[in-house]
Protein backbone atom coordinates (compact mmCIF):
# COMPACT_ATOMS: atom_id res chain seq x y z
CA UNK A 1 0.00 0.00 0.00
CA UNK A 2 2.82 2.04 0.81
CA UNK A 3 4.72 2.09 -2.73
CA UNK A 4 1.77 2.08 -4.24
CA UNK A 5 1.02 5.70 -2.64
CA UNK A 6 4.83 6.36 -3.23
CA UNK A 7 4.44 5.44 -7.17
CA UNK A 8 1.44 7.49 -7.57
CA UNK A 9 3.03 10.63 -5.68
CA UNK A 10 6.33 9.71 -8.12
CA UNK A 11 3.96 9.62 -10.65
CA UNK A 12 2.31 13.08 -9.91
CA UNK A 13 5.69 14.69 -10.68
CA UNK A 14 6.48 12.88 -13.80
CA UNK A 15 9.53 11.40 -12.25
CA UNK A 16 10.82 7.70 -13.77
CA UNK A 17 7.62 6.27 -15.64
CA UNK A 18 9.71 3.61 -16.80
CA UNK A 19 10.69 2.23 -13.73
CA UNK A 20 7.10 2.92 -12.17
CA UNK A 21 5.74 0.66 -15.03
CA UNK A 22 8.38 -1.51 -14.60
CA UNK A 23 7.46 -1.80 -10.57
CA UNK A 24 3.55 -1.72 -11.33
CA UNK A 25 4.04 -5.43 -13.48
CA UNK A 26 6.25 -6.91 -11.71
CA UNK A 27 4.43 -6.42 -7.75
CA UNK A 28 6.23 -6.57 -4.93
CA UNK A 29 9.45 -8.13 -6.36
CA UNK A 30 12.18 -6.76 -8.31
CA UNK A 31 10.18 -3.86 -9.61
CA UNK A 32 9.96 -2.29 -6.02
CA UNK A 33 13.60 -3.09 -5.73
CA UNK A 34 14.86 -0.97 -8.87
CA UNK A 35 11.97 1.57 -7.78
CA UNK A 36 14.13 1.79 -4.59
CA UNK A 37 17.20 1.54 -6.30
CA UNK A 38 15.72 4.44 -8.62
CA UNK A 39 14.31 6.55 -5.81
CA UNK A 40 17.56 7.17 -3.80
CA UNK A 41 19.20 8.32 -7.03
CA UNK A 42 16.12 10.72 -8.03
CA UNK A 43 16.34 12.24 -4.23
CA UNK A 44 20.04 12.55 -4.19
CA UNK A 45 19.57 14.41 -7.68
CA UNK A 46 16.71 16.89 -6.14
CA UNK A 47 18.44 17.94 -2.97
CA UNK A 48 21.84 18.30 -5.29
CA UNK A 49 19.39 20.37 -7.71
CA UNK A 50 17.78 22.58 -5.11
CA UNK A 51 21.10 23.04 -3.32
CA UNK A 52 22.22 24.41 -6.46
CA UNK A 53 18.87 26.05 -7.29
CA UNK A 54 19.15 27.87 -3.56
CA UNK A 55 22.61 28.81 -4.11
CA UNK A 56 21.86 30.93 -7.80
CA UNK A 57 18.37 32.54 -5.85
CA UNK A 58 20.82 33.58 -3.12
CA UNK A 59 23.90 35.34 -6.02
CA UNK A 60 26.26 32.58 -6.15
CA UNK A 61 28.09 32.87 -8.20
CA UNK A 62 27.84 30.15 -11.43
CA UNK A 63 30.88 27.95 -12.80
CA UNK A 64 33.53 30.31 -14.13
CA UNK A 65 32.37 33.31 -12.05
CA UNK A 66 34.35 34.97 -9.90
CA UNK A 67 33.36 34.02 -5.72
CA UNK A 68 33.84 36.42 -3.23
CA UNK A 69 33.89 35.39 0.32
CA UNK A 70 33.42 37.74 3.84
CA UNK A 71 36.35 37.49 6.02
CA UNK A 72 35.10 40.47 8.23
CA UNK A 73 32.90 38.13 10.36
CA UNK A 74 29.12 39.52 8.40
CA UNK A 75 30.30 43.50 7.66
CA UNK A 76 28.52 44.14 4.67
CA UNK A 77 30.56 46.41 2.25
CA UNK A 78 28.83 48.16 -0.60
CA UNK A 79 26.43 49.81 1.23
CA UNK A 80 26.20 53.20 3.31
CA UNK A 81 26.11 53.76 6.83
CA UNK A 82 25.82 57.44 8.11
CA UNK A 83 29.71 57.67 8.92
CA UNK A 84 30.25 56.59 5.03
CA UNK A 85 27.79 58.33 3.24
CA UNK A 86 29.32 61.54 5.12
CA UNK A 87 32.86 60.74 4.04
CA UNK A 88 31.46 60.33 0.57
CA UNK A 89 30.24 63.52 0.48
CA UNK A 90 33.18 65.21 1.53
CA UNK A 91 34.84 62.88 -0.99
CA UNK A 92 32.68 64.33 -3.71
CA UNK A 93 33.16 68.04 -2.62
CA UNK A 94 37.19 67.56 -2.96
CA UNK A 95 36.82 66.11 -5.91
CA UNK A 96 34.61 68.07 -7.48
CA UNK A 97 37.82 68.84 -9.92
CA UNK A 98 39.09 65.60 -10.33
CA UNK A 99 41.79 63.79 -8.70
CA UNK A 100 44.75 66.27 -9.45
CA UNK A 101 43.05 69.34 -8.48
CA UNK A 102 42.81 67.50 -4.84
CA UNK A 103 44.23 69.46 -1.62
CA UNK A 104 45.67 66.36 0.06
CA UNK A 105 46.64 68.61 3.02
CA UNK A 106 43.16 69.93 3.46
CA UNK A 107 41.11 66.47 2.41
CA UNK A 108 43.37 64.92 4.97
CA UNK A 109 42.24 67.13 7.53
CA UNK A 110 38.75 67.17 6.58
CA UNK A 111 39.22 63.58 6.60
CA UNK A 112 40.19 63.55 10.34
CA UNK A 113 37.84 65.78 11.93
CA UNK A 114 34.78 63.57 10.33
CA UNK A 115 36.73 60.41 11.85
CA UNK A 116 37.31 62.34 15.17
CA UNK A 117 33.81 63.87 15.23
CA UNK A 118 32.27 60.37 14.45
CA UNK A 119 34.63 58.31 17.45
CA UNK A 120 33.41 61.25 19.92
CA UNK A 121 29.74 61.01 18.91
CA UNK A 122 29.78 57.58 19.71
CA UNK A 123 31.13 57.36 22.78
CA UNK A 124 35.26 57.60 22.49
CA UNK A 125 37.48 56.09 24.13
CA UNK A 126 35.30 54.52 27.02
CA UNK A 127 32.75 52.76 24.22
CA UNK A 128 35.84 51.32 22.24
CA UNK A 129 36.06 54.31 19.83
CA UNK A 130 39.78 56.09 20.91
CA UNK A 131 39.51 59.34 18.83
CA UNK A 132 43.42 58.82 17.76
CA UNK A 133 43.63 55.56 16.82
CA UNK A 134 40.42 55.97 14.55
CA UNK A 135 42.01 58.65 12.58
CA UNK A 136 45.31 56.53 12.60
CA UNK A 137 43.56 54.09 11.23
CA UNK A 138 42.11 56.39 8.07
CA UNK A 139 45.39 58.58 7.74
CA UNK A 140 45.99 56.65 4.28
CA UNK A 141 42.80 56.53 3.00
CA UNK A 142 42.30 59.78 1.52
CA UNK A 143 46.02 59.76 -0.09
CA UNK A 144 45.11 56.23 -1.41
CA UNK A 145 41.65 57.86 -2.66
CA UNK A 146 43.43 59.97 -5.11
CA UNK A 147 45.16 56.98 -6.58
CA UNK A 148 41.96 54.90 -7.17
CA UNK A 149 39.91 57.75 -8.35
CA UNK A 150 42.36 58.32 -10.81
CA UNK A 151 42.29 54.59 -11.98
CA UNK A 152 38.77 54.61 -11.83
CA UNK A 153 36.56 57.29 -11.61
CA UNK A 154 33.22 55.48 -11.28
CA UNK A 155 34.20 55.34 -7.48
CA UNK A 156 32.81 58.58 -7.06
CA UNK A 157 29.22 57.58 -8.96
CA UNK A 158 27.28 56.05 -5.73
CA UNK A 159 28.31 55.92 -2.09
CA UNK A 160 28.21 52.05 -2.46
CA UNK A 161 30.94 52.70 -4.97
CA UNK A 162 33.22 54.48 -2.78
CA UNK A 163 31.91 52.16 -0.01
CA UNK A 164 33.46 48.93 -2.39
CA UNK A 165 36.38 50.84 -3.19
CA UNK A 166 37.25 51.21 0.49
CA UNK A 167 36.72 47.52 0.76
CA UNK A 168 40.22 46.56 -0.84
CA UNK A 169 40.51 44.63 -4.00
CA UNK A 170 38.17 42.11 -4.73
Amino acid sequence: MAWGKLRDALAHFGLSAHVLSSANKGGAGSGETMLRGTLTIQIASIVTLSAALASCANGAAGPGQPVTYDLQGGTSYGTCDPVIKDFYNLTVEVFANGPDSVDLVDYQRKADAQVREYAIAHGGKAAGYDPDLLVDHFKDIPRQLISIVRDDPKVLGSCENLSLALSGPA
